[in-house]
């Protein structure tokens, strides 16, 4: 398991990196993915579901399959936060 947290100024890109990483983290070993599972914590209320299924389309995923594999969770604090790292750990 790991946790990467990414920020950076306004409509920079980062949320589009992470609704595709929450896809290639699923992709299988011989697409070089990590055929795992995905916990997006989302802070600014930015996850959309109709990108991630756009993105798992062009790596010729299951869309529905994509979305099952991700457990979203959004935090509206810090401490919201904190609680929820330390529950998904």
């Amino acid at each position: 398991m790991s946790i990467t947290e990414l920020f950076g100024e306004n409509r920079c890109g980062k949320t589009q990196v992470c609704h595709t990483l929450a896809v290639t983290a699923q992709l299988p070993k011989n697409m070089n993915g990590g055929n795992g599972k995905v916990c997006y914590i989302d802070t600014e209320g930015t996850f959309r579901p109709e990108k991630i299924c756009k993105i798992a389309q062009r790596f010729g995923l299951n869309s529905e399959d994509v979305l099952d594999n991700i457990l979203y969770a959004r935090a509206f604090t810090h401490e919201h936060l904190y609680q929820l790292l330390a529950t998904s750990a």
